[in-house]
């Protein structure tokens, strides 16, 4: 991991997520080597540092889950929407890497695990367009460019002298 980041970035420091990977599979391997933690503990030092590394790159403005989905809504990954929403779900895996730490330094059992990653799984899926369709409803509500009275059809158009032939709906 360490050799991939800097082949692909030269010196340059890694984003947050994913230096905080590296220096979970550090923590880990020192864990292992030196103070021969057990190796099912080890997992809780990677998960914590995901857990870390969530957090600051949305405290960076930069979420890291904002990387994978760019690509698939283009030019829409600038604006303040995907940002938001990649934010909320950098969030959630955020909470649930912690949890994951948590859950393995503890040693509870896999359901406990399972069923927190397939939580997120599902909801990575299903909230983005929940959160996209909501952004823009509220965008729409917020847009006065074509706001305009309605014509008051009741009224008689004759005794103003008015002629009217066509009528737009």
């Amino acid at each position: 991991t360490l050799g991939a980041s800097v082949l692909r970035r030269g010196l340059r420091p890694p984003p947050p997520f994913e230096g905080s990977l590296v220096v979970g599979f550090a923590l880990a391997i020192l864990a292992l080597t030196v103070i021969a933690l057990d190796p099912g503990r080890t997992v809780s030092l990677v998960m914590g540092s995901l857990a870390v590394g969530a957090t600051v790159s949305i405290l960076h403005g930069r979420p890291w889950t904002a990387g994978f989905s760019a690509a698939e809504f283009g030019g829409a990954s600038a604006t303040p929407l995907f940002i938001s929403i990649n934010t909320a779900i950098s969030a959630l895996w955020g909470a649930l890497f912690a949890w994951l730490a948590v859950a393995t330094w503890l040693a509870l059992p896999a359901l406990a695990h399972w069923l927190a990653v397939a939580a997120g799984a599902v909801a990575s899926i299903v909230l983005p367009r929940l959160l996209v369709a909501r952004g823009l409803r509220r965008m729409a509500a917020g847009d006065t460019r074509h706001v305009w009275p309605s014509p008051d059809l009741h009224a008689s158009s004759a005794a103003a002298g008015e002629v009217v032939d066509v009528a737009l709906i």
